[in-house]
Protein backbone atom coordinates (compact mmCIF):
# COMPACT_ATOMS: atom_id res chain seq x y z
CA UNK A 1 0.00 0.00 0.00
CA UNK A 2 1.27 3.71 -0.59
CA UNK A 3 0.13 6.99 -1.31
CA UNK A 4 1.00 8.87 -4.00
CA UNK A 5 3.11 11.30 -2.47
CA UNK A 6 5.45 7.80 -1.18
CA UNK A 7 5.31 7.05 -4.88
CA UNK A 8 6.69 10.55 -5.85
CA UNK A 9 9.14 10.87 -3.19
CA UNK A 10 10.39 7.47 -3.31
CA UNK A 11 9.53 6.20 -7.52
CA UNK A 12 12.93 5.21 -9.02
CA UNK A 13 11.64 5.60 -12.95
CA UNK A 14 12.06 9.20 -13.54
CA UNK A 15 8.50 8.97 -15.86
CA UNK A 16 6.54 7.46 -13.26
CA UNK A 17 7.99 9.87 -10.46
CA UNK A 18 6.56 13.07 -12.94
CA UNK A 19 3.66 11.12 -13.37
CA UNK A 20 2.61 10.95 -9.62
CA UNK A 21 4.00 14.11 -9.18
CA UNK A 22 1.62 15.59 -11.81
CA UNK A 23 -1.29 14.29 -10.27
CA UNK A 24 -0.80 14.89 -6.51
CA UNK A 25 0.29 18.74 -6.69
CA UNK A 26 -3.50 19.95 -7.24
CA UNK A 27 -4.78 17.82 -4.25
CA UNK A 28 -4.01 17.12 -0.71
CA UNK A 29 -6.46 14.43 -0.08
CA UNK A 30 -5.48 12.51 -3.42
CA UNK A 31 -1.98 12.33 -2.15
CA UNK A 32 -2.87 11.27 1.22
CA UNK A 33 -5.30 8.18 -0.24
CA UNK A 34 -3.82 4.53 0.05
CA UNK A 35 -3.30 2.67 -3.26
CA UNK A 36 -3.54 -0.46 -2.46
CA UNK A 37 -2.12 -2.88 -5.45
CA UNK A 38 -5.37 -5.39 -7.30
CA UNK A 39 -5.11 -7.67 -9.96
CA UNK A 40 -8.28 -9.19 -12.36
CA UNK A 41 -11.42 -7.34 -12.96
CA UNK A 42 -12.67 -6.72 -9.66
CA UNK A 43 -11.44 -6.91 -5.97
CA UNK A 44 -13.38 -7.37 -2.62
CA UNK A 45 -12.49 -6.45 0.50
CA UNK A 46 -14.76 -7.08 3.78
CA UNK A 47 -16.91 -3.78 5.31
CA UNK A 48 -17.87 -3.94 8.81
CA UNK A 49 -21.75 -3.89 9.56
CA UNK A 50 -22.81 -4.67 12.43
CA UNK A 51 -20.66 -4.92 15.63
CA UNK A 52 -22.17 -8.10 18.07
CA UNK A 53 -23.35 -7.10 21.46
CA UNK A 54 -22.45 -8.43 25.13
CA UNK A 55 -24.62 -9.31 27.86
CA UNK A 56 -24.15 -9.76 31.58
CA UNK A 57 -25.51 -12.85 32.48
CA UNK A 58 -26.50 -14.35 36.63
CA UNK A 59 -24.28 -17.52 36.67
CA UNK A 60 -25.37 -20.83 34.50
CA UNK A 61 -27.78 -18.37 32.71
CA UNK A 62 -28.52 -19.31 28.75
CA UNK A 63 -26.84 -16.46 26.67
CA UNK A 64 -27.92 -15.32 23.62
CA UNK A 65 -26.09 -15.24 20.49
CA UNK A 66 -24.85 -11.94 18.65
CA UNK A 67 -22.11 -12.36 16.48
CA UNK A 68 -22.64 -9.12 13.98
CA UNK A 69 -21.90 -9.21 10.26
CA UNK A 70 -19.44 -8.33 7.89
CA UNK A 71 -20.54 -7.49 4.16
CA UNK A 72 -17.96 -8.44 0.99
CA UNK A 73 -17.98 -5.97 -1.10
CA UNK A 74 -16.96 -6.60 -4.37
CA UNK A 75 -15.70 -3.47 -6.66
CA UNK A 76 -15.31 -4.10 -10.72
CA UNK A 77 -12.61 -1.77 -12.46
CA UNK A 78 -12.71 1.33 -14.09
CA UNK A 79 -11.04 2.70 -16.39
CA UNK A 80 -10.16 6.22 -16.97
CA UNK A 81 -8.80 6.80 -20.96
CA UNK A 82 -7.19 9.77 -22.51
CA UNK A 83 -5.49 10.13 -25.88
CA UNK A 84 -2.85 13.08 -26.22
CA UNK A 85 -1.06 14.45 -29.67
CA UNK A 86 2.62 15.77 -29.78
CA UNK A 87 3.55 17.17 -33.09
CA UNK A 88 6.82 15.40 -34.52
CA UNK A 89 8.26 18.11 -35.75
CA UNK A 90 8.12 20.13 -32.62
CA UNK A 91 9.73 16.89 -30.93
CA UNK A 92 12.95 16.82 -32.92
CA UNK A 93 13.61 20.32 -33.02
CA UNK A 94 13.11 21.18 -29.37
CA UNK A 95 14.35 17.76 -27.41
CA UNK A 96 17.70 19.23 -26.82
CA UNK A 97 17.09 19.67 -22.44
CA UNK A 98 14.10 18.13 -20.34
CA UNK A 99 13.31 21.74 -19.30
CA UNK A 100 12.48 21.98 -22.78
CA UNK A 101 10.81 18.51 -23.95
CA UNK A 102 7.49 18.97 -25.52
CA UNK A 103 6.46 15.51 -24.50
CA UNK A 104 7.36 15.44 -20.94
CA UNK A 105 5.02 18.98 -20.51
CA UNK A 106 2.64 17.10 -22.55
CA UNK A 107 2.45 14.25 -20.28
CA UNK A 108 2.84 16.49 -17.15
CA UNK A 109 -0.45 18.30 -18.34
CA UNK A 110 -2.38 15.18 -19.37
CA UNK A 111 -1.58 13.75 -16.04
CA UNK A 112 -2.33 17.31 -14.01
CA UNK A 113 -5.65 16.76 -15.52
CA UNK A 114 -6.20 13.00 -14.86
CA UNK A 115 -5.05 14.03 -11.15
CA UNK A 116 -8.28 17.17 -11.50
CA UNK A 117 -10.80 14.46 -12.43
CA UNK A 118 -9.82 11.72 -10.01
CA UNK A 119 -10.24 14.35 -7.22
CA UNK A 120 -13.47 15.21 -8.27
CA UNK A 121 -14.40 11.51 -8.64
CA UNK A 122 -13.40 10.55 -4.97
CA UNK A 123 -16.34 12.97 -3.98
CA UNK A 124 -19.15 13.30 -6.59
CA UNK A 125 -17.47 10.12 -8.62
CA UNK A 126 -21.32 7.65 -8.88
CA UNK A 127 -21.83 5.03 -11.48
CA UNK A 128 -25.58 5.27 -11.65
CA UNK A 129 -26.77 7.74 -13.19
CA UNK A 130 -30.71 7.00 -13.51
CA UNK A 131 -33.04 3.45 -12.76
CA UNK A 132 -35.34 2.33 -15.36
CA UNK A 133 -38.47 0.22 -14.27
CA UNK A 134 -38.52 -2.46 -17.08
CA UNK A 135 -42.31 -3.49 -15.88
CA UNK A 136 -44.80 -2.89 -13.20
CA UNK A 137 -46.39 0.65 -13.88
CA UNK A 138 -48.18 0.98 -10.46
CA UNK A 139 -44.56 0.74 -9.05
CA UNK A 140 -43.39 3.33 -12.04
CA UNK A 141 -46.19 5.39 -11.25
CA UNK A 142 -45.66 4.73 -6.67
CA UNK A 143 -42.44 5.54 -6.60
CA UNK A 144 -41.66 9.09 -7.54
CA UNK A 145 -37.97 8.65 -7.04
CA UNK A 146 -35.73 6.25 -6.67
CA UNK A 147 -32.46 7.11 -6.07
CA UNK A 148 -29.53 4.15 -6.27
CA UNK A 149 -26.89 3.37 -3.68
CA UNK A 150 -23.56 2.31 -3.90
CA UNK A 151 -22.35 -0.95 -5.78
CA UNK A 152 -25.45 -1.22 -7.94
CA UNK A 153 -24.52 -2.10 -12.21
CA UNK A 154 -26.82 -4.03 -14.17
CA UNK A 155 -24.43 -3.99 -17.15
CA UNK A 156 -21.93 -6.83 -14.81
CA UNK A 157 -24.44 -8.29 -12.57
CA UNK A 158 -27.84 -8.45 -14.61
CA UNK A 159 -30.95 -6.22 -13.54
CA UNK A 160 -32.36 -5.62 -10.07
CA UNK A 161 -35.60 -6.09 -9.11
CA UNK A 162 -38.87 -3.87 -6.86
CA UNK A 163 -41.60 -5.93 -4.78
CA UNK A 164 -45.08 -4.35 -3.66
CA UNK A 165 -46.78 -6.26 -1.27
CA UNK A 166 -50.41 -4.77 -0.50
CA UNK A 167 -50.72 -6.28 2.69
CA UNK A 168 -48.96 -4.64 4.96
CA UNK A 169 -47.94 -2.19 2.31
CA UNK A 170 -44.62 -3.44 2.64
CA UNK A 171 -41.87 -2.51 -0.36
CA UNK A 172 -38.65 -4.58 -0.78
CA UNK A 173 -35.90 -4.48 -3.01
CA UNK A 174 -33.62 -7.47 -4.73
CA UNK A 175 -29.73 -5.38 -6.16
CA UNK A 176 -28.17 -7.01 -9.32
CA UNK A 177 -26.23 -9.59 -8.77
CA UNK A 178 -28.40 -10.49 -5.01
CA UNK A 179 -30.02 -14.06 -5.16
CA UNK A 180 -32.76 -12.62 -2.65
CA UNK A 181 -34.74 -9.70 -1.88
CA UNK A 182 -33.97 -7.81 1.68
CA UNK A 183 -36.21 -7.01 4.53
CA UNK A 184 -40.16 -5.90 3.82
CA UNK A 185 -40.55 -2.09 4.73
CA UNK A 186 -43.74 -0.76 5.58
CA UNK A 187 -44.79 2.53 4.50
CA UNK A 188 -48.24 3.26 5.29
CA UNK A 189 -48.35 7.28 4.07
CA UNK A 190 -46.62 8.95 1.32
CA UNK A 191 -43.22 9.40 2.59
CA UNK A 192 -40.20 10.73 0.98
CA UNK A 193 -36.84 8.90 1.56
CA UNK A 194 -37.20 5.30 2.23
CA UNK A 195 -33.96 3.14 1.98
CA UNK A 196 -35.02 -0.55 0.72
CA UNK A 197 -31.78 -2.61 1.41
CA UNK A 198 -31.19 -6.02 -0.57
CA UNK A 199 -30.59 -9.35 0.67
CA UNK A 200 -26.65 -7.70 0.78
CA UNK A 201 -27.98 -5.09 3.12
CA UNK A 202 -24.50 -2.74 1.77
CA UNK A 203 -26.79 -2.46 -1.62
CA UNK A 204 -29.64 -0.61 -1.17
CA UNK A 205 -31.70 2.48 -3.38
CA UNK A 206 -33.73 5.23 -1.61
CA UNK A 207 -37.59 5.96 -3.08
CA UNK A 208 -39.89 8.26 -2.21
CA UNK A 209 -43.23 6.83 -2.47
CA UNK A 210 -46.66 7.64 -2.90
CA UNK A 211 -49.26 5.41 -1.20
CA UNK A 212 -52.51 5.90 -3.27
CA UNK A 213 -50.75 5.19 -6.37
CA UNK A 214 -50.72 1.44 -5.98
CA UNK A 215 -53.18 -1.17 -4.35
CA UNK A 216 -51.88 -4.42 -5.61
CA UNK A 217 -49.27 -6.88 -5.26
CA UNK A 218 -47.20 -6.46 -7.92
CA UNK A 219 -43.16 -7.21 -8.91
CA UNK A 220 -40.58 -5.29 -11.34
CA UNK A 221 -37.06 -5.67 -12.91
CA UNK A 222 -35.08 -1.91 -12.62
CA UNK A 223 -31.82 -1.63 -14.90
CA UNK A 224 -28.92 0.58 -13.21
CA UNK A 225 -28.06 3.43 -16.52
CA UNK A 226 -24.77 4.93 -16.40
CA UNK A 227 -23.76 7.59 -18.75
CA UNK A 228 -20.17 8.11 -16.58
CA UNK A 229 -18.69 4.52 -16.19
CA UNK A 230 -16.81 6.02 -13.30
CA UNK A 231 -16.80 4.76 -9.87
CA UNK A 232 -18.42 5.73 -6.57
CA UNK A 233 -17.19 8.13 -4.30
CA UNK A 234 -17.23 9.48 -1.10
CA UNK A 235 -21.09 10.86 -1.54
CA UNK A 236 -22.79 7.73 -3.22
CA UNK A 237 -20.25 5.29 -0.53
CA UNK A 238 -21.30 7.33 2.94
CA UNK A 239 -24.15 5.46 4.77
CA UNK A 240 -27.18 7.32 4.68
CA UNK A 241 -27.14 6.91 8.78
CA UNK A 242 -23.68 8.72 8.99
CA UNK A 243 -25.23 11.60 7.00
CA UNK A 244 -25.80 14.79 8.90
CA UNK A 245 -28.58 17.09 7.61
CA UNK A 246 -28.60 20.85 8.37
CA UNK A 247 -31.21 21.97 11.06
CA UNK A 248 -31.13 25.81 9.85
CA UNK A 249 -33.76 26.92 7.76
CA UNK A 250 -31.51 27.70 4.91
CA UNK A 251 -28.48 25.31 5.91
CA UNK A 252 -25.99 25.56 8.60
CA UNK A 253 -23.00 28.18 9.19
CA UNK A 254 -19.46 25.98 9.48
CA UNK A 255 -18.87 26.08 13.22
CA UNK A 256 -16.47 23.65 15.56
CA UNK A 257 -19.31 22.21 16.59
CA UNK A 258 -20.49 20.79 13.39
CA UNK A 259 -16.69 19.19 13.09
CA UNK A 260 -17.45 17.77 16.50
CA UNK A 261 -20.55 16.07 15.19
CA UNK A 262 -18.56 14.43 12.75
CA UNK A 263 -15.70 13.40 14.97
CA UNK A 264 -17.95 11.64 16.88
CA UNK A 265 -19.70 10.09 14.14
CA UNK A 266 -16.73 8.34 12.46
CA UNK A 267 -15.38 5.42 14.77
CA UNK A 268 -12.32 4.33 12.79
CA UNK A 269 -9.40 6.86 13.73
CA UNK A 270 -6.67 6.02 11.05
CA UNK A 271 -5.61 8.89 9.11
CA UNK A 272 -8.73 10.68 9.78
CA UNK A 273 -9.29 13.89 7.42
CA UNK A 274 -11.51 16.43 6.85
CA UNK A 275 -12.40 17.82 3.37
CA UNK A 276 -14.50 20.97 2.08
CA UNK A 277 -14.25 23.51 -0.52
CA UNK A 278 -11.70 26.58 -0.26
CA UNK A 279 -15.02 28.71 0.75
CA UNK A 280 -16.06 27.08 3.42
CA UNK A 281 -12.39 26.15 4.67
CA UNK A 282 -11.86 30.29 4.45
CA UNK A 283 -14.87 30.73 6.69
CA UNK A 284 -13.70 28.12 9.39
CA UNK A 285 -10.13 29.39 9.13
CA UNK A 286 -11.42 32.88 9.99
CA UNK A 287 -13.76 31.46 13.19
CA UNK A 288 -10.59 29.61 14.35
CA UNK A 289 -8.50 32.94 13.76
CA UNK A 290 -11.39 34.93 16.22
CA UNK A 291 -11.01 32.77 18.85
CA UNK A 292 -8.81 34.55 21.28
CA UNK A 293 -5.36 33.84 21.88
CA UNK A 294 -6.25 31.59 18.50
CA UNK A 295 -4.05 32.10 15.05
CA UNK A 296 -5.68 28.27 13.74
CA UNK A 297 -3.94 25.51 14.13
CA UNK A 298 -1.71 23.43 11.62
CA UNK A 299 -0.17 20.36 11.62
CA UNK A 300 2.52 19.34 8.99
CA UNK A 301 2.61 16.59 6.57
CA UNK A 302 3.79 15.82 3.04
CA UNK A 303 2.42 18.19 0.32
CA UNK A 304 3.39 19.91 -2.97
CA UNK A 305 5.18 23.16 -2.52
CA UNK A 306 3.99 25.14 -5.23
CA UNK A 307 7.41 27.70 -5.21
CA UNK A 308 9.86 24.72 -5.04
CA UNK A 309 8.05 22.16 -7.29
CA UNK A 310 9.37 19.38 -4.47
CA UNK A 311 7.17 16.94 -2.45
CA UNK A 312 8.31 18.09 1.11
CA UNK A 313 6.40 18.80 4.24
CA UNK A 314 4.37 21.59 4.33
CA UNK A 315 2.02 23.22 7.16
CA UNK A 316 -1.81 22.90 6.55
CA UNK A 317 -5.35 23.93 8.47
CA UNK A 318 -5.94 21.08 11.20
CA UNK A 319 -8.65 21.07 13.86
CA UNK A 320 -8.34 18.87 17.02
CA UNK A 321 -4.90 17.75 15.59
CA UNK A 322 -6.84 16.47 12.53
CA UNK A 323 -5.61 18.12 8.92
CA UNK A 324 -8.66 19.68 6.78
CA UNK A 325 -8.08 19.16 2.79
CA UNK A 326 -9.15 21.79 0.66
CA UNK A 327 -10.88 20.05 -2.20
CA UNK A 328 -12.51 22.65 -5.04
CA UNK A 329 -14.29 19.44 -6.05
CA UNK A 330 -16.61 19.66 -3.44
CA UNK A 331 -19.54 21.48 -5.32
CA UNK A 332 -21.64 24.00 -3.81
CA UNK A 333 -24.92 23.08 -5.26
CA UNK A 334 -27.17 21.91 -2.74
CA UNK A 335 -30.31 23.31 -1.77
CA UNK A 336 -32.37 24.16 1.75
CA UNK A 337 -34.58 26.80 1.71
CA UNK A 338 -33.74 30.47 0.46
CA UNK A 339 -30.11 28.94 -0.68
CA UNK A 340 -29.30 26.95 -3.64
CA UNK A 341 -25.29 27.19 -3.42
CA UNK A 342 -24.85 25.03 0.10
CA UNK A 343 -21.87 22.50 0.30
CA UNK A 344 -21.34 19.59 2.48
CA UNK A 345 -18.09 18.61 4.85
CA UNK A 346 -16.41 15.31 5.36
CA UNK A 347 -14.57 13.45 7.55
CA UNK A 348 -12.98 10.13 6.35
CA UNK A 349 -10.30 7.64 7.53
CA UNK A 350 -7.62 7.22 4.32
CA UNK A 351 -6.72 3.83 5.49
CA UNK A 352 -6.49 0.66 2.94
CA UNK A 353 -8.21 -1.59 6.31
CA UNK A 354 -11.36 0.07 7.57
CA UNK A 355 -11.13 3.52 5.59
CA UNK A 356 -11.49 4.96 2.44
CA UNK A 357 -8.79 3.69 -0.56
CA UNK A 358 -8.28 3.11 -4.16
CA UNK A 359 -7.71 -0.03 -5.76
CA UNK A 360 -5.25 0.31 -8.12
CA UNK A 361 -5.57 -2.62 -11.27
CA UNK A 362 -2.31 -3.61 -13.12
CA UNK A 363 0.17 -6.02 -10.51
CA UNK A 364 2.93 -4.97 -8.61
CA UNK A 365 1.76 -1.29 -8.81
CA UNK A 366 4.21 -1.04 -5.38
CA UNK A 367 7.49 -1.82 -7.74
CA UNK A 368 8.01 2.05 -8.20
CA UNK A 369 11.10 1.22 -10.75
CA UNK A 370 8.56 0.14 -13.33
CA UNK A 371 8.50 2.29 -16.17
CA UNK A 372 4.55 3.20 -16.80
CA UNK A 373 5.36 2.92 -20.42
CA UNK A 374 6.31 -1.23 -19.67
CA UNK A 375 3.29 -1.82 -16.94
CA UNK A 376 1.14 0.25 -15.13
CA UNK A 377 2.32 1.86 -11.94
CA UNK A 378 -0.02 2.54 -9.05
CA UNK A 379 -2.85 1.82 -11.68
CA UNK A 380 -1.58 4.13 -13.79
CA UNK A 381 0.17 3.71 -17.37
CA UNK A 382 1.16 5.21 -20.41
CA UNK A 383 0.76 3.77 -23.70
CA UNK A 384 2.63 5.00 -27.29
CA UNK A 385 0.09 4.54 -29.71
CA UNK A 386 2.26 5.32 -32.66
CA UNK A 387 2.00 7.99 -35.55
CA UNK A 388 -1.05 9.30 -36.20
CA UNK A 389 -2.44 8.76 -39.66
CA UNK A 390 -3.90 12.35 -40.64
CA UNK A 391 -1.79 14.33 -39.25
CA UNK A 392 2.26 14.81 -38.48
CA UNK A 393 1.74 13.93 -35.15
CA UNK A 394 2.69 11.29 -32.82
CA UNK A 395 0.17 9.55 -30.06
CA UNK A 396 0.40 8.75 -26.68
CA UNK A 397 -2.73 7.56 -24.61
CA UNK A 398 -2.47 7.97 -20.89
CA UNK A 399 -4.71 5.20 -18.94
CA UNK A 400 -6.25 4.47 -15.00
CA UNK A 401 -7.77 1.66 -13.71
CA UNK A 402 -9.20 2.14 -10.64
CA UNK A 403 -11.76 1.40 -7.90
CA UNK A 404 -12.91 3.19 -4.58
CA UNK A 405 -13.75 1.46 -1.26
CA UNK A 406 -14.90 2.22 2.03
CA UNK A 407 -13.98 -0.44 4.42
CA UNK A 408 -16.40 0.85 7.52
CA UNK A 409 -19.82 2.51 7.51
CA UNK A 410 -18.15 4.63 10.52
CA UNK A 411 -14.96 5.24 8.14
CA UNK A 412 -16.96 8.00 7.13
CA UNK A 413 -19.32 10.48 7.75
CA UNK A 414 -20.85 14.04 5.72
CA UNK A 415 -22.56 17.05 6.98
CA UNK A 416 -24.95 18.21 4.24
CA UNK A 417 -26.38 21.84 3.48
CA UNK A 418 -23.43 24.03 4.75
CA UNK A 419 -23.30 27.47 4.06
CA UNK A 420 -20.48 29.10 1.93
CA UNK A 421 -19.42 32.55 2.80
CA UNK A 422 -22.55 34.39 0.17
CA UNK A 423 -25.12 32.35 1.35
CA UNK A 424 -28.16 33.89 2.65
Amino acid sequence: MLTLFQAALTAQNPLGRGIFKSIVTEDWMLGRVPFVPKEGDSFTYTRECILPSVEWVAPGATTQESAGYDQTIVVPKYEMSSDFDVSRFVMTQQRSTSANDPLARAIARKTKAAGRDFSRAIISGKYASSVTVEDGAAISTALTSITPGPGLNTTRQGPGEIRYTNTGKNWAFRAPGDVDFGADVAVATDTNGVVLRSQNKDRYVIVNVTVASITADQRAAITINSTSNEPDGLNTLIAPTQTRSSSGTNGDAISPEILDELIDMVKVRDNLAFIMNAPVRREFKAILRSAPGNTAETISINGFNAQTGEIENQPILAYEGIPIFKNDYVLANETKGANSDLSSVYLASLSDDEGFHVGAFGGNPVELDIDPMVAPALGFELVDVGPVQNKNSHRWRLNGYTGFGLGSDLAAARATEIKSPTSA
